[in-house]
Order: structure tokens, then sequence, then C-alpha cells
């Protein structure tokens, strides 16, 4: 198939939708307004510091889509991106929702609300991660409108556990997130100083960028355990499965979150998973059988949650392991990616 996404090219989950259909020998046309370079992938980048710019490249847009004669076009995002794929009037049009396009974007206003749902009117198929987000989504839609679920899903030959089982003296609380309001990493740190008055040894890796770092770290430094915490910053998405390898336990203390991928390469890694009990993620996480699940906003239980695990160390291996054949069974990503190529098939037939 000729394939043409429309799509963010620096987003990891657009790399991995491309990786799998490039190597499975599909021509793949990608349409971004960001850049990044992706082998094997003809790159057609369209600058747009502000969202204006959509409109103005929407011309551009259809001219392109004609000379590549694509066999599907596919929105990832469903809110800018599905904007432009609903306006060019190309079909067959697939419309990936991704999480605060339907969580966030059409609270803003009236004229939101009505994007959105032109967005999704003019999609042959609509696609969503979770079942939280299909519930949503189908508040926008008619009946007959398909809306299927395909997560994201993860690459469990890439996200494995580290291979020695050697005890370390040390013990290594992590995170991978960007540090924004709504991934609540301020109640992680703050957690992490309780554990750390009974515990010494322990360390708290935060990996991710973001509008908070400055206060994070000032957080740390007047809870009195920044010596204990350290800042990775942005870390390439390459660079993840050798990271959660450094980690026993893996923490993500979202307040919102529509799905979690994050919390999923961690469980194929086959490490506990502590987690809020918002949004998508008791989809993903299983408590007591997977992982365990938190209030959202409550420093308190996740110092308690990581204390119990410490103390518990059967107990952390368990969920580690229960968690790397959940993931195997439902969220392996070449399953999950051969589930959307063959719904472009179907749009074919």
């Amino acid at each position: 198939m000729r394939l043409c996404l429309l799509a963010p090219a620096n987003s990891p989950h657009t790399h991995k939708w491309i990786k799998y259909f490039r190597d499975k020998g599909h021509q793949i046309h990608i349409l971004s307004f960001q850049f990044e370079d992706i082998p094997g992938v003809h790159l057609h980048y369209l600058p747009a510091p502000l969202k204006v710019f959509y409109l103005y490249h929407i011309p551009k847009i259809r001219s392109l889509l004609k000379k590549i004669g694509p066999d599907i076009l596919h929105a990832h995002y469903a809110s800018s991106y599905g904007f432009v794929g609903a306006t060019v009037g190309f079909h067959p049009l697939v419309i990936s929702v991704w999480g605060s396009d339907v969580v966030e974007f059409p609270k803003r206003s009236p004229i939101h609300r009505e994007v959105f749902k032109y967005n999704l009117d003019q999609a042959d198929r609509i696609t969503v991660t979770s079942k939280m987000l299909m519930d949503l989504t189908k508040e926008f839609v008619s009946p007959l409108k398909r809306v299927i679920r395909i997560p994201f899903g993860v690459d469990v030959d890439n996200f494995k556990p580290r291979l020695t089982s050697d005890k370390k003296s040390e013990i290594t609380v992590g995170v991978v997130k960007r540090l924004d309001y709504k991934y609540g990493i301020e109640y992680l740190v703050k957690g992490f100083a309780l554990v750390e008055k009974k515990f010494k040894n322990v360390r708290l890796l935060i990996a991710g960028d973001g509008p908070l770092r400055n206060k994070l770290k000032k957080l740390s430094f007047q809870l009195g355990c920044e010596k204990k915490i350290k800042f990775l910053g942005n870390i390439h998405h390459a660079q993840v499965p050798n990271l959660l390898k450094e980690m026993d336990i893996f923490v993500m203390p979202s307040v919102r979150e529509s799905f979690g991928v994050a919390a999923l390469e961690a469980s194929a890694s086959q490490l506990p998973v502590i987690a809020s009990n918002v949004g998508g993620i008791p989809e993903i996480i299983i408590n007591g059988k997977t992982g365990l699940l938190v209030p959202p906003r409550n420093p308190s239980a996740i110092a308690e949650s990581i204390i119990h695990l410490i103390e518990n160390p059967d107990l952390s291996l368990e969920l580690g392991k229960s968690g790397r054949e959940f993931v195997m069974k439902n969220y392996d990503w070449k399953e999950n990616a051969k589930r959307m190529e063959n719904l472009y098939e179907d749009l074919l037939r």
C-alpha cells in the first residue's frame, strides 16, 4: 500500500506506526508540521510556527495528495491533524484519537466542540487507544460511525526484563514522563521524600523535560532529598528500554491519563508499577496483580506503596512478571499494528 500519514514526525508513537508499515514493505509518506528525519520515509515538512498555518497549508496538502496518490490518508490526533485531514476532502480517511484531543480540545469552547465533531464526521474509520477514549469519542459521532479500539502497544522484543537478578545495594524508583502538571511528578517527589526518610539506600530517576523542571528541582531542595533525585532531562525513546533496566519500581503519578504507554513499557520490562487510579490507567494496570493503583495527588499513598514493595520483594517480583505476561497477551505492538493493517485492507476492499 501507499500510505500517507498526517502526524507529528517527532513523536515516538508516529515512529512506531511508520516503522511497522515501512518494514512490511509499504510506501510511507508523512505530512508533518514538525520536522524529524526518518529513514526510509518520504517526509513532507510543512512549517507551522502558529496553528493558523494549518489553514495556510491546506491547498499545498491537497496538491501533495494528488501527486502522491495514496491508498489511505491517516490523520493521527483528531483535533489538529484531524482537522486538516477532514478539510482536504480525501478518502478513505482514518482519524486516530490520541487522548487530549478528545479529553481537552472539545471543552475549550462550543466552536472547538463543533470542529471536533466535524473532523470525526468526515472520517471513514475512527480509532482510539483505550476503552475510556472510546466512550468519550462515541459522544461526538453518530451510532453508525465505526469507532475501533487499537492500542499503541509495546514492542515486547525491545522492552524486556534485565537479565541479572542480583540484589543491588541501592533501590531505584523511576518515572519517564513529560514534566507537566497533568503527569503529577510533584506528588512523586513529595512521596519519595517520605520514603527516603525511612530507607537511605533509595534513589529517584526522573526522565523527561517540561515547564515544571525548575519547580521540581526547587521542591526536592525544599524537602531535603535533592541528593537522592536525578533529573535526566529529555530521553530519546530509543534509550528508554535501557533506562528501565536501571529501575526497580516504576511510578506514574498522573493526574490525567487517557492511556499510559509509559506504564505498559515498564510492565513489559517486568517492573512493578505504581500508578494513579485515573483515566485509562485501570485498563492497563490491574491493581494487586500487575501493579498497585493509588489515588491521584496523594504523596502518602505513593510513599506507602513504594515502601510496601521495598519491604516485600517477592510481591514486587510477582507483580513484574504478571505485568509482562499481561502486556504480551494484550498489548504486543506487532499484534496491535496488524489490526491497523487489517483495517486499511478492509477499507480498500
